[in-house]
C-alpha cells in the first residue's frame, strides 16, 4: 500500500503551442510570493526525497487547483538540502496537453546531456538515454501536473530501474496516479487554507507592504 500523509512515437498525448498554453507553462525558477502556510509541507516532504532508505522512489503532491503544487515543488526543488543531496534535478511541465519528446527533451536540457543530435532522435532513444543516466546517477526528476495514469504509463519507461537512487517528484490534481505508479510511493495530499492561512494570503495580496520612508 501507498503512504498517505494529509497536512495540509508516438504514442504520446495530444499537443498543442498556442501562446494561451505558453503564458500558464510554470518555469521553476520563477517564484510566487503569495502562498502561504508552505513551510510545514517542505518539512514533511524533504526528508522523504533524502531518505536512502525510503521504499518511495515516487512521491506525490496531489490536491485542488490553486492550492499551491506547483509552488511547493518549486521550494522543495530550490531547497539547499535538496539541492546538496541530489547531483542532478530537473523540471518537466507535463500537462494535460503533453508531448513525450518535449518532456524529454526539457529534462535532458536540465541534466545538461541534451546534445543537438539528440533533437533528431527517435523517442524510444531518448527514453533509453534518460533511463540509464536515471539508473547510474542521483537525480531528482519533477513532473508537473500530470492529469491521469495514460501519460504516467507512457512516460514511465524512463523511470523503470529499480536499482537507482534517483527519485520522482509528480504534482497531481489525480491521486489515483501515485499508487498506479508506484505501489509503495509517498502520496501527499494538500488540504484547503484554515482560516489564519485565508487572512495571510487576503493580506499579501490586497495590503501590499509598503516601503518606510
Amino acid at each position: 500500500m501507498y503512504k498517505v500523509s494529509q497536512f495540509g512515437v508516438d504514442g504520446e498525448g495530444p499537443s498543442s503551442s498556442t501562446e494561451w498554453l505558453e503564458s500558464r507553462r510554470p518555469y521553476p525558477h520563477v517564484m510566487d510570493d503569495n502562498i502561504v502556510g508552505l513551510d510545514k509541507h517542505i518539512k514533511k516532504l524533504v526528508p522523504v526525497l533524502l531518505d536512502e532508505q525510503s521504499e518511495s522512489r515516487v512521491v506525490s503532491i496531489c490536491g485542488l487547483g490553486g492550492l499551491g503544487k506547483t509552488t511547493l515543488a518549486k521550494k522543495i526543488y530550490h531547497h539547499s538540502q535538496v539541492v546538496g543531496h541530489f547531483t542532478h534535478l530537473a523540471w518537466a511541465y507535463v500537462s494535460k496537453n503533453w508531448q513525450k519528446r518535449e518532456v524529454w527533451e526539457d529534462i535532458l536540457s536540465d541534466l545538461n546531456i541534451l546534445g543537438e543530435a539528440d533533437k533528431e532522435m527517435k523517442v524510444e532513444k531518448l527514453t533509453e538515454k534518460l533511463s540509464d543516466f536515471l539508473e547510474k546517477n542521483e537525480c531528482l526528476v519533477i513532473l508537473d501536473d500530470i492529469w491521469d495514469t495514460k501519460a504516467w504509463d507512457s512516460l514511465k519507461p524512463a523511470f523503470s530501474a529499480r536499482e537507482t537512487e534517483s527519485k520522482i517528484l509528480l504534482t497531481s490534481r489525480n491521486k489515483e496516479i501515485i499508487s498506479h505508479a508506484d505501489k509503495n510511493g509517498f502520496l501527499y495530499e494538500l488540504q484547503c487554507l484554515n482560516y489564519e492561512q485565508s487572512w495571510e494570503l487576503f493580506q499579501k495580496i490586497a495590503i501590499p507592504p509598503t516601503n518606510s520612508p
